[in-house]
């Protein structure tokens, strides 16, 4: 019996994270097999008998209750990205075409308006002849349009903002 993790067979994963944190991947709520249907309390054995490790009570299968249905909250674009925010600094300025040596003209704070608590993000500008670039850090990211923490690159010329080459997204996400 785990007595530090509670486990729902219906649903086919635990109700608690993991509390050791073991390097078990994103996500510390998943268990194979289905702790109930069988014990090896030493950690020795592959899964017994002809069923291999399917359950035994008649639970459904567990991507038949963990689908995202319209309205359900699904995790933020970007919340997979593997960027630091140095890293997807550096991607939002190769984004803009700006040499990687070149620091901002200008930093300065704007306040962001689509969230509950009173925030600031950063706006770094860089100039290169002509052209004005300028990388927002939104690092909370947006409730609208679900958005993870992330960099917004935009080019104007003469004022009029730029489309970027080949419709390249103008987000860089980074984790948290």
């Amino acid at each position: 019996y785990n007595r530090h993790r509670y486990y729902n067979p219906d649903v086919g994963r635990y109700l608690t994270p993991d509390p050791v944190k073991l390097a078990g991947g994103i996500n510390a709520y998943q268990y194979v097999p289905n702790p109930t249907g069988w014990v090896d309390p030493l950690g020795l054995s592959t899964c017994p008998g002809e069923n291999g490790c399917k359950p035994t009570n008649g639970a459904d299968a567990p991507q038949k209750h963990a689908k995202v249905h319209e309205g359900d909250a699904e995790l933020p674009k970007g919340a997979d990205s593997k960027l630091s925010r140095n890293g997807a600094f550096k991607r939002a300025k190769a984004i803009g075409e700006i040499p990687k040596t070149q620091h901002p003209t200008l930093i300065r704070r704007v306040k962001i308006t689509d969230q509950e608590q009173y925030t600031e993000g950063r706006v770094y500008t860089f100039k290169l002849q002509e052209r004005q670039i300028e990388i927002r850090e939104h690092s909370l990211g947006h409730k609208k349009g679900n958005l993870g923490p992330h960099f917004n690159t935009e080019i104007r010329i003469n004022g009029q903002s730029i489309p970027l080459k080949n419709d390249t997204d103008n987000h860089s996400y980074f984790k948290r």
